[in-house]
């Protein structure tokens, strides 16, 4: 879609709608995001496509939230509407962010203090006889110089982390998608003391935190 340009073209509901639409599509796309990875830090695969392109949805997100905030529009209830909705989207998004970050940085921690033992030659424990994944954990534990153990337990918590954002994502990609249907198609779109009238994503985020407004 061709995004507006100048803080006018935001004044209509159909450019606000279609504004919503498209963060939705940016973070959806976050879902199948890929990014290379060294041997090294193969543990990191599940989360390194979201980690390395999240950073460039939240600033895009962010300058159109900036623009949406200077805009005519959201001095009509449909505006304020779909900035409640813009915000807490990259709000939700950014937490995220930093939530998944501060994760890669502990499980990064972790494997760095184990590399320092052998690795690659010892025996695996009873507990992987059978397993048929088995060559090929020892072969990527080996190439980052870790312990199966420890190797196995940064996949994990790597996974871990993975679908939390994930989560994240879809739930925030589905909210900002339907806020803009309700933006460019609902009668009456407005802020206010009903809950029922709220953005989907600012319910969400109510409901999350277990919050009656």
């Amino acid at each position: 879609m061709t995004e507006p340009t100048t803080a006018t073209a935001l004044s209509s509901r159909e450019d606000l709608g279609a504004l919503l639409a498209e963060a939705a599509g940016r973070v959806h796309d976050l879902l199948a995001a890929e990014h290379p990875v060294p041997a090294s830090r193969s543990y990191l695969l599940p989360v390194i496509g979201i980690l390395a392109h999240t950073p460039q949805v939240v600033g895009k997100l962010n300058e159109q939230l900036e623009r949406l905030a200077d805009a005519p529009g959201p001095t009509t209830p449909a505006g304020l509407f779909a900035l409640a909705s813009y915000a807490a989207g990259l709000g939700w998004l950014s937490e995220s962010l930093t939530d998944l970050t501060a994760a890669v940085e502990r499980i990064c921690d972790q494997a760095d203090t184990a590399a320092s033992a052998e690795a690659g030659t010892e025996e695996p424990a009873p507990q992987w006889d059978g397993v048929p994944e088995l060559p090929v954990l020892q072969a990527a534990a080996e190439a980052a110089n870790l312990p199966l153990d420890a190797y196995v337990q940064a996949l994990s918590e790597s996974l871990l982390a993975a679908e939390r954002i994930d989560e994240a994502c879809t739930e925030i990609a589905e909210s900002l998608a339907n806020d803009a249907a309700l933006v460019l198609t609902a009668a009456d779109v407005r802020l206010d003391e009903d809950p029922a009238g709220l953005p989907t994503l600012v319910r969400t985020l109510l409901a999350r935190m277990q919050v009656t407004p």
